[in-house]
């Protein structure tokens, strides 16, 4: 990865990540097809389709959407985020808490809309938190253990966050 970070005009972050040719193909083929379902819901709209039929296609396009993005995330954790670890790059943790934060507001916003009660969280709380959550996910990086311990501590790591989570949203 490109250690060098230099800023576009637009504000976006210029750095780099070279990819594996596997990597590469398994990314353009999924968004090749996400391509293809857009172009096919584009179609139906144009065709006058009854909403439903293009809601359901919608989502499917959303869900592959997701599989790219959770893929994509998966690559730079094993491989940008592990090597800025090892670097001690520790700035790497602040972008997955971000990320991580974003997502969790987000994800709130979509259980509020379909209407769940889900309280307001302090944004310090929830920042603490996934803080918390990143640096216990670095430290088996940074410990280099087994692969297996490393499974079971993230699982275990999972399991105690979700349960935090659930006990703050009062579920």
């Amino acid at each position: 990865m490109d250690d060098e970070k230099k800023t576009c005009c637009c504000g976006c972050s210029q750095r780099k990540k070279e990819r594996t040719p596997e990597e590469y193909t398994r990314l353009i083929h999924r968004l090749n097809r996400i391509e293809g379902q857009i172009r096919g819901i584009r179609g139906m709209v144009e065709n006058d389709a009854y909403c439903p039929d293009i809601l359901m296609q919608s989502a499917a396009a959303g869900a592959a959407l997701n599989a790219f993005n959770k893929e994509l995330l998966a690559s730079h954790i094993r491989t940008c985020v592990v090597e800025d670890i090892r670097g001690g790059k520790d700035e790497v943790i602040d972008e997955l808490v971000a990320m991580e934060v974003a997502a969790t507001e987000r994800y709130c916003e979509v259980l509020r809309s379909l209407g769940s009660a889900v309280p307001q969280i302090d944004p310090r709380l929830e920042h603490m938190l996934v803080t918390g959550m990143m640096n216990a996910y670095c430290e088996v990086i940074l410990h280099d253990m087994p692969l297996a311990d490393a499974q079971r501590y993230v699982e275990e790591l999972g399991n105690f966050y979700t349960a935090g989570w659930l006990k703050i949203m009062g579920q």
